[in-house]
């Protein structure tokens, strides 16, 4: 699913079809796209790849491949994007990120 957010074009994708997710086949399989929020391995990600904001929330049901429950919340305006990861096992913010707009 494409979405306009902010000025910016957000793709929300499962990445089963991508093989091994990465930052980099996210970005080849969605060149135009400002921020990609994919799935598929579970495994919580925040990073950025030819300009682009790359993010796997991880998963939000029961625990499954060692790792633990966990989702993201993403906050735009128009100059920054903040993505904080939050484990839902320990109620813990894993981590946060923040970075202004790269198109500025």
């Amino acid at each position: 699913k494409e979405l306009m957010v902010e000025g910016r074009t957000v793709v929300v994708a499962h990445g089963h079809l991508l093989g091994p997710p990465r930052g980099e086949t996210p970005r080849a399989a969605y060149p135009n796209a400002d921020i990609i929020v994919y799935g598929h391995t579970h495994k919580p990600l925040v990073q950025r790849h030819g300009g682009a904001l790359i993010i796997n929330p991880g998963a939000a049901g029961a625990a499954r491949f060692n790792l633990q429950p966990s989702v993201a919340i993403l906050e735009l305006s128009p100059s920054e994007e903040k993505v904080t990861l939050i484990d839902l096992h320990g109620s813990l913010e894993m981590g946060r990120g923040t970075s202004r707009d790269p198109r500025q």
